[in-house]
């Protein structure tokens, strides 16, 4: 099977062991890709995510105006990923996660309703819930690219989402 040509040359998207191996390389490492391999931890993340789920600002910190954050957020339109998996990417390139309908609670997909941002190739996620005021990042140490639906991070968030729900009944 002869396959495309890579988007750009000397990525090789169609071997992940490759693909791998340039994202841990320096040349990977020096290259600006906003959407693969940051290069951070989970706590520095959550920091961020802690501002867009306040709408740019956290703890006096302001990184968006609020026109920022606005345009950020803006105009999500509904396509298919690959042909099959759907998404819902604003303008500023974030994913509005909505749970598919017909599954239950139990299903693997289930649980990031609301939330907003990306999950990684190997385990990672970073999403806020605006609504929830809620800010996600998990960053695993060894890269699973067999969990092509970071269902480890999933169970984490799912519990997040509990928890301040629950706070939120009883104050």
């Amino acid at each position: 099977v002869d396959l495309p040509l890579p988007a750009i040359e000397g990525i090789p998207i169609y071997r992940v062991d490759l693909l791998t191996n340039f994202f841990n390389s320096e040349t990977g490492r020096k290259g600006e890709i906003p959407s693969a391999n940051a290069n951070c931890s989970a706590r520095g993340l959550a920091i961020i995510g802690a501002c867009m789920a306040n709408r740019g600002r956290f703890n006096g910190i302001q990184v968006l105006s609020e026109k920022g954050w606005s345009a950020l957020h803006g105009k999500a339109c509904d396509r298919r990923m690959f042909g099959q998996m759907p998404t819902r990417f604003t303008q500023g390139g974030l994913n509005v996660f909505k749970d598919p309908e017909g599954n239950t609670e139990d299903s693997e997909l289930m649980g990031r309703d609301g939330f907003v941002g990306w999950m990684g190739f190997g385990g990672s996620v970073f999403q806020w819930h605006p609504e929830l005021k809620i800010s996600f990042a998990y960053v695993p140490t060894l890269l699973d690219w067999a969990d092509l639906v970071n269902g480890k991070a999933l169970k984490l968030q799912r519990k997040v989402v509990q928890c301040v729900k629950e706070r939120q009944k009883s104050s």
